[in-house]
């Protein structure tokens, strides 16, 4: 068999692994392409290839990279890709990488095994998206970065595009509904962050009363965490276990890990990603997860002390502000 044949078979099995059920399947290549149902099935079994127009949207509307199709064949060099999306001004493809990304989310629910996660040295996007100033701050940290040279917006001129509020919030309950999501934080998380906030206001780009709001929420964000961590699930019902890892780790990784779906992302440029949907990628990531795991404490239902311990060490580095 030919590499080509290969590729091609791998591509119609990524097809096919993203909506398992067939005539769902059929459907919505029906209403994407254009094409008639035998048309449809002659191309899922292979008697006539996908054109080259229609492989590429196919692979926008259901997230499959090409590149890292062909990487199964490279021993050597995987396949990432690198989101950067506009946060202040979204256009309508940067509000659809976010609903292509809680899509894959969503299937979750239907695999009673499958994980999500993250492994983190800063506050998870997911869980501070519902505290707006929290949000906010990571989206002038971003800006401050990457679109100022002479800092002409004020934390206070944020303001969150409503197209971006409305996924967010998808993909906030995407993860909450999860069947288990896994938090692994450095235990100096929040010191990071209160850093972080200092540094701004040393420099005035932010000011005494900005600084209030957003340790009010710090406060409110850990009260809710601890309250995740004493029940073990989310208060959608999506079950939570959260680790607190014993070494020190350097990066920030978002993972899905499904019989269908796996997807790896690297925090970068503070709010944007590095992702791959390579299965060894993938499965390299999950042997890091695994390990930090053993090194690190289990605080969900669990290890009481250390997690009132660790909760308080956090009070307390707030009150730093």
């Amino acid at each position: 068999m030919k590499k080509d044949d290969l590729l091609y078979d791998k591509f119609i099995e990524i097809i096919k692994g993203r909506i398992p059920e067939k005539g769902k399947l059929v459907n919505d290549l029906i209403d994407l392409l254009g094409i008639e149902k035998e048309g449809i099935y002659r191309r899922l079994r292979g008697d006539v290839p996908f054109s080259f127009f229609e492989v590429t949207k196919i692979s926008r509307e259901y997230s499959i990279s090409l590149d890292s199709i062909v990487g199964n064949f490279n021993v050597i060099n995987r396949s990432f890709n690198v989101k950067l999306l506009e946060f202040l001004a979204p256009k309508d493809f940067h509000i659809s990488a976010i609903s292509d990304y809680t899509f894959n989310l969503k299937s979750l629910v239907f695999d009673l095994d499958s994980e999500s996660g993250s492994i983190s040295t800063m506050i998870p996007i997911a869980l501070c998206i519902r505290y707006k100033p929290l949000y906010k701050f990571y989206m002038y940290k971003w800006y401050i970065e990457f679109r100022s040279e002479d800092y002409k917006m004020s934390y206070s001129d944020i303001n969150i595009d409503k197209r971006l509020e409305k996924v967010n919030e998808e993909f906030v309950l995407s993860v909450r509904n999860s069947p288990n999501s896994v938090y692994i934080f450095d235990e100096l998380f929040i010191l990071y962050f209160v850093k972080d906030i200092k540094y701004f206001e040393d420099i005035k780009l932010l000011t005494k009363e900005e600084i209030s709001v957003i340790k009010a929420s710090l406060h409110l964000f850990l009260n809710d965490l601890e309250r995740y961590a004493i029940k073990g699930q989310f208060d959608e019902g999506g079950k939570v276990n959260i680790y607190i890892s014993n070494i020190h780790f350097e990066g920030n990784l978002n993972y899905i890990n499904s019989k269908q779906y796996k997807f790896a992302i690297i925090r970068a440029f503070t709010l944007n990603d590095i992702y791959s949907t390579d299965e060894i990628v993938c499965a390299e990531m999950k042997k890091w997860c695994l390990f930090l795991k053993r090194a690190s404490t289990l605080i969900s239902q669990s290890s009481e002390l250390k997690r009132i311990e660790f909760f308080g060490k956090q009070r307390e580095l707030v009150e730093m502000l």
